[in-house]
């Protein structure tokens, strides 16, 4: 006689915590669906690619999701339980330190280096394109952000390639190259989202390690297309004249950050050694300037530290809004209302990828390929319904892969509305959104790649190593 009354008691407190929506759980969709409208109306429409004028849309979101309950007081209580996880400080604390990295990279002007060496040796031959993809993928690793390199590299290497007479939409798919570096937002958050079988998340260093070979499969595939871009010019002597070997040093600090993130599994020791080392190295060859870092003009205080948080503050603010859902849909039952929708005990490993893309996909794409966004949702959807049926590193990279690949080519997105307005000064009339489309060709590689991974099983885990056999066993 004694036994239900723990489980009347548990079952009155899960009702006591539940938040009461007045159309159902199904009402959390409708600040979603305001979300993704907002976020293709400033990118597609308006063309204000401002990361934090989108964690704008995110806070209007969640306060229509206040508006759709009956409880409002429990709605914003979850939200505070969301946006104060472990998980939300951790991802917070890593891009706030990336974004610092990122900036010093910019201050050195590693790109202008990289372009000035290596497009005199190879411009007027087929391997111009290729180098222009290799060299912008290896700033996107630099800098953790492929909207930041694509900012900073087109300017630069888009004149550099019209000028040579390459082809220009080609050069600007060149641009698209992706980056899996330990401090990418992206990176960070698939692995973030992600927790193991003990409910820990997931170690960054093995996160980017195991998401290795996929990119360089993709990179292959990838590379011989850019080459189409070569062209018979010759090169511009302007180009060696502004080159500083000196900047070349700071491909040091890139190195470091990989090998310790890697190495020590430890992303955040990683980005801050990289970035006092690169602080190091830039002072004393003076690609740095100690103005450069902290600067005090007027009253107001600029430079590397204060600017490098500041480019990232936006997407802060977006994943805080973000992950205040996470604490609304665990007290909503959204997530178990999905779950019974999308998932069963029995669904074998393929289903549950084929399942992971297609949302994934479906994200990116409604989110305008905003692709840390796209991962920081469909990441946290992942963890909740697909863990007992795909291997957590296995989920990570598939979320990064896909959230990566054909959402990013099309003409609404993020990243070809960048490119275009960063190309515009160029004046070339057959650059536009559908010829970028077909011109990207690394996002393409990648979708092939994990489709063809999911298809044929090829470095999916053993299910003995997956969480749901372990907790079986």
């Amino acid at each position: 006689m004694t036994s239900p009354a723990p489980a009347c008691a548990s079952d009155a407190s899960l009702d006591e915590n539940r938040i009461p929506f007045f159309f159902g759980p199904a009402s959390l969709l409708i600040p979603f669906l305001i979300f993704a409208l907002l976020s293709v109306y400033l990118f597609v429409v308006l063309k204000v690619f401002d990361l934090m004028a989108l964690a704008g849309a995110g806070l209007t979101a969640l306060v229509a999701g206040a508006l759709l309950t009956k409880k409002p007081m429990r709605y914003w209580k979850a939200v505070l339980e969301g946006a104060a996880s472990p998980m939300t400080a951790t991802v917070l604390l890593l891009l706030m330190a990336a974004g610092v990295f990122s900036a010093m990279m910019k201050a050195a002007g590693l790109a202008e280096a990289l372009a000035a060496f290596t497009g005199g040796a190879i411009a007027g031959t087929p391997l111009l394109t290729p180098a222009v993809f290799l060299i912008s993928s290896l700033l996107a690793t630099a800098t953790g952000s492929s909207i930041s390199t694509i900012l900073a590299a087109s300017p630069i290497f888009l004149p550099f390639g019209a000028a040579l007479g390459c082809d220009v939409p080609l050069m600007a798919g060149a641009i698209f190259g992706d980056n899996l570096a330990p401090v990418s937002d992206v990176a960070i958050i698939s692995a973030m989202t992600q927790t193991d079988k003990f409910g820990k998340p997931l170690d960054l260093g093995r996160v980017v390690k195991t998401r290795f070979p996929f990119a360089v499969i993709a990179l292959i595939i990838a590379l011989p297309f850019y080459a189409l871009g070569g062209s018979a010019s010759e090169p511009s002597a302007a180009l060696n004249a502004a080159a500083d070997p000196m900047r070349l040093l700071m491909l040091i600090p890139v190195v470091l950050l990989i090998y310790i993130a890697i190495k020590m599994r430890d992303a955040l020791h990683a980005v801050t050694m990289a970035t006092v080392a690169g602080l190091i190295i830039g002072l004393l060859t003076g690609v740095i300037e100690p103005s450069q870092i902290v600067r005090v003009e007027n009253g107001s205080i600029s430079g590397i530290l204060t600017g490098g948080i500041a480019n990232v503050s936006g997407i802060m603010l977006m994943c805080l809004a973000l992950f205040g859902f996470t604490g609304v849909i665990e007290h909503a039952g959204l997530a178990d209302a999905t779950a019974k929708f999308l998932t069963n005990e029995n669904q074998s490993p393929r289903r549950a990828e084929v399942t992971l893309a297609v949302a994934t996909v479906f994200i990116s794409t409604c989110l305008a390929a905003v692709t840390s966004v796209a991962v920081a949702l469909a990441g946290q959807l992942a963890d909740r319904l697909l863990r007992s049926s795909i291997d957590p590193y296995r989920r990570a990279y598939l979320l990064a892969g896909f959230a990566n690949s054909i959402p990013v080519v099309l003409p609404f997105s993020a990243f070809s509305l960048i490119t275009l307005s960063a190309a515009s000064a160029l004046g070339d009339p057959f650059l536009t959104p559908f010829s970028l489309m077909t011109a990207t060709f690394y996002p393409i590689a990648l979708f092939v790649v994990f489709s063809v991974s999911i298809a044929t099983g090829i470095g999916r885990p053993k299910m003995s190593d997956e969480p749901q056999a372990t907790d079986k066993a």
